[in-house]
């Protein structure tokens, strides 16, 4: 390489001759039974899915062996210097040097397999033929910016080096050096001795003393059962994550601001069976081999980790839990045991909320006498009913359930009063609560609702916030007074007698004219692809129609339709929509997005066909989704016979509609690629990494009133209950304001 006179030399000043050294990480029973494997003879790929998987990915098979490598040695050193420090009589110097000779042994193995035109060269030694290599292993300087390492500091020959030693490319007249100690007989008797030894089916309980076993192979194993004694640690809390996962692993959970195993721990415990979703990069296989990893450990501090909330997904606890109804909240505590939690009085959910005799509302100064039609005797019981009116909105029973129980515990533990004894002061008392949450009614993390950390609040609730939620109350406390169970509604003076804020519009979340040219440019990139199609198809859709996420999901092909066209021949395309409040309306659909609906149709039905998993034709035309699932659609946990059982796509007999989650993630997904180049295109990356579904009904909004759209049109189209609620499209418009009055503001300031 030609050097620049005046150019900085790279590397380290002459004679510096310290190497470079990896962090090595901790030596775990784990790290043990790979290397055991290794050496009886097991499939080397198998090894390391089995028992170190958890720490980092396997990307190629040579890594695998690099890491056999690595350890064997970490083993070997270890060793030395405990020896070192061991009395006379109770050295393991003979238990080292069978080690020693068990990895030259292997060395020459591996030259063998790597000269012999008929073997794999990324077989272990004495394994079983390997599997072709799968994806290549990074380039040198794609592995210099993984590791981080100061390419100023150290030489091109040192990075090297250690590139090769990583990934157990040495060169040959390193990789392939005889040992005076061994000569070619003892390899070829080891060889032999491992040829005719059998592949146990269990590592950990292999009887090293069994006849199947050749006698060095037993030496090797007895010498590495004794050093796992003297050197195996047990993962600890406080332990750093470095000391046991590989850098890229270590990466991943530091983005959700983990430093320790206790940090990872209780990550775990407070989000739950998806507790990894926002550490791109690792999936649900990769945080299983996590949690077994964890499950496998001593300490009792770990098993904080697996509740049931986090070993079991939260579809099938709601249908057990539905199946078998208890008192109280049942709690999971593994395969076929519950603890029932019993009511209690206390900051808990609903469910298991027990209120005194003082508090339960026999004796509300605002009970109405007889009998009511909700059939309650309890202020608890009335809520359950009044909840139960809207059972067929789940999303409705969420919202109306979160502010009732926040209430609920609001008069019990504050008030100290019944809800039915509630008068307009209190009511405003509980504005000025939501005005100031105290803060042991937080927990800022979604956890199961069985959970003692569960609070009411997951934070200070913003002014729509506590107007959404006054307003919930005196909704709920108008159908208490209309079904006899009280006879006043204390909030309808809350809500008339103050200045609540009133609902706006965050025009900031909706896309810009460049930004909305910039995704489609990266849309198109894609490619003519099935899935490609279908993202501009669903970009489209949203941001010229103005649809919700559910009412897209919700809409079939039999809910468009044809219709006349005043003073026009031909007739246009429009889509009846079940919007909010269950109000019906009509979409217009452009002739060229119904062909390319029907272009997405055909593209589903190909992929369809040629799943393995699936069976059948596309669903009816009348009854056939807009957005089809282009792949195997993930099992799902249904109720067959009251057993929760994982239904997968071989129970369907037709192509799915993609879910509305499914329409999300796509667009979040596509949304963080367009991202990482905004910033070359002079956009800002994190303002479109924060876009999402419903921003795109916004820049419909946005630029109808840009293009100069009637009100009431965009009104309707959109399906707002008010003109008011559009209007902020056109009182908002920032750029037109501004370049507008500009001209103004140059007229009054003239001389």
């Amino acid at each position: 390489m030609l050097q620049s006179p005046y150019s900085k030399r790279r590397g380290r000043p002459p004679k510096v001759a310290t190497k470079l050294v990896r962090h090595a990480r901790a030596l775990s029973h784990e790290h043990f039974a790979f290397v055991r494997a290794t050496l009886l003879g097991l499939d080397l790929r198998k090894s390391f899915e089995r028992y170190i998987a958890w720490s980092e990915p396997l990307s190629d098979l040579r890594i695998a062996q690099s890491r056999f490598e690595q350890f064997l040695g970490q083993i070997l050193d270890s060793g030395a210097k405990i020896d070192a420090t061991l009395p006379e009589g109770q050295k393991i110097t003979a238990l080292l040097g069978s080690l020693r000779q068990a990895q030259r042994a292997q060395r020459k193995s591996q030259r063998a397999l790597n000269l012999s035109p008929t073997l794999n060269p990324g077989q272990a030694f004495g394994a079983l033929p390997s599997p072709a290599l799968p994806d290549p292993i990074p380039t040198l300087d794609e592995w210099v910016l993984e590791q981080d390492l100061d390419t100023d500091f150290f030489s091109e020959a040192e990075l090297l080096e250690q590139y090769e030693e990583a990934f157990g490319l040495v060169q040959s007249n390193r990789a392939f050096e005889l040992e005076d100690e061994t000569n070619t007989e003892d390899f070829l008797q080891f060889a032999r001795e491992k040829q005719a030894s059998k592949t146990p089916q269990n590592a950990p309980q292999i009887d090293t003393e069994g006849a199947g076993l050749g006698d060095a192979v037993k030496r090797h194993i007895r010498a590495l059962n004794r050093l796992e004694s003297l050197l195996a640690l047990p993962p600890s809390p406080a332990h750093a994550l470095a000391l046991w996962f590989a850098p890229s692993v270590c990466a991943r959970l530091e983005s959700l601001g983990l430093l320790t195993l206790e940090n990872l721990v209780d990550h775990i415990g407070v989000r739950g069976h998806r507790w990894y979703t926002n550490a791109r990069g690792i999936g649900h296989a990769k945080s299983q081999q996590i949690l077994a990893w964890l499950s496998q450990q001593s300490d009792p501090a770990f098993a904080r980790a697996l509740t049931r909330s986090v070993l079991v997904p939260k579809q099938r606890r709601v249908i057990e839990e539905h199946n078998h109804p208890v008192t109280g909240m049942s709690v999971g505590m593994g395969a076929g045991m519950s603890l029932v939690l019993p009511p209690v009085f206390g900051i808990v959910p609903l469910e298991r909320l027990m209120l005194p005799g003082a508090l339960d509302g026999h004796g509300g100064v605002f009970r109405v006498p007889g009998p009511n039609t909700l059939d309650a005797q309890t202020d608890l019981q009335a809520v359950n009913a009044w909840l139960a009116h809207h059972q067929e909105r789940a999303s409705t029973v969420r919202s109306y359930r979160k502010e009732a129980e926040r209430f609920l515990l609001f008069c019990a533990h504050v008030l100290r009063k019944p809800l039915s004894s509630v008068s307009a002061p209190d009511c405003m008392q509980y504005r000025a609560f939501l005005m100031q949450v105290p803060s042991h009614w937080v927990h800022p993390m979604p956890v199961d609702r069985s959970d003692p950390m569960w609070r009411p609040f997951r934070g200070q609730p913003g002014p729509p916030s506590q107007k959404q939620a006054l307003v919930i109350l005196q909704a709920m406390f108008e159908a208490l007074r209309s079904a006899n169970y009280v006879s006043a509604n204390p909030f309808a003076a809350v809500i008339k007698g103050f200045n609540l804020p009133s609902s706006t519009i965050d025009l900031d979340r909706s896309l810009s004219q460049a930004e909305w040219r910039f995704v489609l440019e990266q849309a198109q990139a894609l490619g003519a692809t099935a899935q490609g199609r279908r993202l501009m198809l669903i970009l489209d859709l949203l941001v010229s129609t103005g649809l919700r996420l559910d009412e897209l999901t919700t809409a079939t092909r039999d809910n468009m339709k044809q219709v006349s066209v005043d003073g026009e021949i031909e007739k246009a395309w429009v889509l009846e929509v079940l919007g909010k409040r269950r109000k019906r309306r009509i979409v217009p659909i452009s002739d060229d997005l119904a062909l390319r609906l029907d272009a997405h149709a055909r593209d589903a039905d190909a992929a369809h066909l040629a799943s393995d998993q699936a069976l059948g034709a596309l669903p009816s035309p009348g009854s056939a989704p807009l957005i089809y699932g282009l792949s195997p659609a993930v099992g799902q946990w249904t109720d067959v016979q009251g057993i929760a059982t994982l239904k997968t796509q071989e129970a369907y007999a037709n192509a799915q509609a993609l879910s509305a989650s499914g329409i999300y993630r796509t667009l979040k997904r596509f949304f963080y690629r367009c991202s990482q180049l905004a910033q070359e295109a002079g956009l800002d990356p994190l303002h479109l990494e924060s876009a999402s579904t419903h921003w795109l009904r916004h820049s419909f909004g946005r630029q109808a009133a840009v293009s100069g759209v009637p009100i009431e049109v965009i009104s309707q189209a959109m399906g707002h209950a008010s003109l008011t609620t559009t209007s902020i499209y056109l009182t908002q418009e920032r750029s037109r304001m501004i370049k507008e009055l500009r001209k103004i503001h140059a007229t009054v300031g003239a001389d």
